[in-house]
């Protein structure tokens, strides 16, 4: 059966709208993507120097663009990935269909023709013109408004106040005292900048920071087991057979996991480990409750630099700031605010008023899609998992928008992708706590990425993993302790591309943990008492998944649609 072709507006040209726009493509479909920036790169290209990846080229790359360095992974610097892109872009000719230094400032719908009508700005000359979509894309990103706190006698201080968007480079700060605000990845890296050249540092950490890992695990010159490796990225460890695990389980992994780290920095002396050891297991925190923060930065500036960490701040009194624990930074130069970013949809104002300032993505089926707009407006890039990486997130959409679009799936009904919503919201409010109110995107990776396989029809389910078990055991194994990429989703299914991803599979760097198949053997004991009804066995730990199939079934009876149903006009 023959479907139409659509023309599509991408808002976006990071690496969300330039994978949605390979897709759309791919299968057919027209696009342009809009961008106000002066290139490819979203969030990396105005970021600050010296800033670094904290997932690796294994995690970070697209399923079907190898950078080819697959046994030899490493965390990109922020020009590095930028390049990638470039040359992904390159590889699918997606340079003609990009436009930069354009701002989107309306979404319309044209009354007549049923299209959408972009209002565009030219950021360089200020005209503005309109262009006619028959669908809508929205990548604009999660970092596009700066979140900047205010706080009672702010007023009074007469230092700089800077938000990390306009942060650059540490210099301006050498010599002087340095307040820091937020200790996420990005505030972690800035810390551990400034407090080298500044004469007195404290970070502010709001609540709970997030669960610290390193970048590298297993230094050179380690006297353990492991002394004769290179050192091994953290994010191999975000694998499948640690993610199997159900989630009840993370308290019980943290203690194991912290031990040993604690036990090992004794061994090799590393103060740096035994630090985050300890504030991990202080703030009892987990990688399956929190987002991480893969970067061990501030750790060692509180180390080597006397970094300090505070409570939050209650107020500013001249250039003295006031700690919740009654304690004051005094003659304080300069706060830095590493405090993040909101979603705001301006744009979307006719459309969707309700949904443009900070808006709850999670009132979006599969954090993509508007009960309201179905696929005349859809969203990527608003999926982030707590450890793990975006863009492959992004892709899977990315895949499914271009499905839709063909007709090869049909969105779940409205009633039922309200239910579907609903549920997977719980989940991830259960699961992260306060962290997933703080981070409005935050999603679990592997049971995020697997419900989008399921949607798609590439899911690694038990019979494929039997077959590559028996076909191909070095790939199987792969699978089972590598980082969950984008890769692995183009073994089997629909637009499947098995050559390369048995090339690229068979070449990755597996998890050199020494409990790694303690952890496959608890993994499988959970799936089986999962699969016989147990659903505290399952790996959501709450039972998502026999609540999400049995809205399937009842959407089968009641509409006659199921996750793989294809367009029938």
């Amino acid at each position: 059966m023959t479907y139409k072709k659509f023309h599509v507006g991408i808002i976006g040209a990071g690496a969300s709208g330039l994978v949605n726009l390979k897709w759309i493509k791919e299968k057919g479909h027209s696009g342009e993507c809009w961008e106000m920036q002066t290139g490819i790169g979203g969030v990396y290209l105005s970021t600050y120097q010296q800033a670094q990846l904290t997932t690796t080229n294994l995690s970070t790359t697209f399923s079907d663009f190898s950078d080819g360095n697959e046994s030899n992974p490493r965390m990109y610097m922020a020009f590095e990935y930028r390049e990638y892109l470039k040359k992904y872009c390159e590889n699918n000719n997606l340079g003609p269909h990009l436009n930069f230094r354009k701002k989107v400032l309306k979404v319309e719908k044209c009354p007549d023709s049923g299209k959408w009508s972009l209002h565009v700005e030219c950021l360089e000359s200020g005209e503005v013109t309109n262009h006619y979509y028959d669908k809508i894309i929205v990548c604009s990103g999660a970092n596009t408004t700066k979140s900047v706190p205010c706080w009672p006698g702010q007023e009074t201080f007469k230092g700089s106040i800077v938000h990390s968007a306009d942060y650059d480079s540490p210099e301006p700060y050498r010599g002087k005292r340095v307040c820091l605000v937020g200790a996420g990845e990005s505030g972690s890296d800035i810390a551990g900048l400034i407090s080298n050249v500044a004469s007195s540092c404290v970070m502010v950490k709001r609540g709970k920071h997030g669960h610290v890992v390193s970048r590298y695990q297993f230094p050179p010159g380690s006297v353990d087991p492991y002394k004769d490796r290179r050192p091994w990225p953290s994010d191999i460890d975000t694998n499948r057979s640690h993610y199997t695990l159900p989630r009840w389980v993370g308290p019980t992994i943290a203690a194991a996991r912290g031990w040993g780290q604690k036990k090992k920095a004794g061994v090799i002396g590393s103060f740096v480990d035994a630090k985050i050891s300890d504030i991990n297991r202080l703030q009892n925190t987990h990688g399956f409750v929190i987002f991480g923060t893969k970067n061990e930065s501030f750790v060692k500036a509180m180390i080597y630099s006397g970094l300090e960490l505070k409570p939050s701040i209650t107020k500013f009194e001249g250039q003295n700031v006031h700690f919740e624990d009654g304690t004051v930074f005094e003659n304080c130069d300069a706060v830095v605010l590493n405090t993040g970013y909101r979603m705001f949809f301006p744009f979307l104002e006719g459309v969707v008023p309700e949904f443009c300032g900070c808006p709850d993505v999670r009132s979006l089926y599969k954090h993509s899609f508007h009960p309201d707009l179905g696929t005349d407006i859809m969203f990527s890039g608003f999926a982030r998992p707590g450890f793990g990486a975006l863009p492959p997130c992004s892709e899977m959409q990315a895949r499914y928008i271009s499905m839709l679009l063909s007709g090869e799936r049909t969105l779940p009904p409205k009633d039922v992708m309200l239910k579907l919503t609903e549920l997977e919201a719980e989940q991830e409010l259960w699961q992260f706590q306060n962290a997933a109110k703080r981070v409005k995107g935050l999603v679990d990776y592997l049971i995020y990425m697997d419900g989008m396989a399921e949607l798609i029809g590439c899911q690694l389910n038990f019979w494929r993993m039997c077959y590559l078990f028996f076909t191909n055991p070095v790939v199987w194994y792969t699978v089972q302790f590598s980082p969950i990429g984008a890769v692995q989703f183009r073994l089997f299914g629909p637009d499947a591309n098995p050559k390369h991803a048995i090339k690229a599979l068979s070449n990755t760097m597996t998890s050199p943990l020494p409990d790694r198949f303690l952890l496959m053997m608890w993994s499988m004991i959970f799936w089986v008492f999962g699969k016989l009804g147990f659903a505290f066995c399952t790996r959501s730990g709450s039972g998502l998944e026999y609540r999400v199939r049995s809205v399937f079934s009842e959407a089968r009876k009641k509409h006659g649609w199921s996750p793989l149903k294809a367009a029938t006009t």
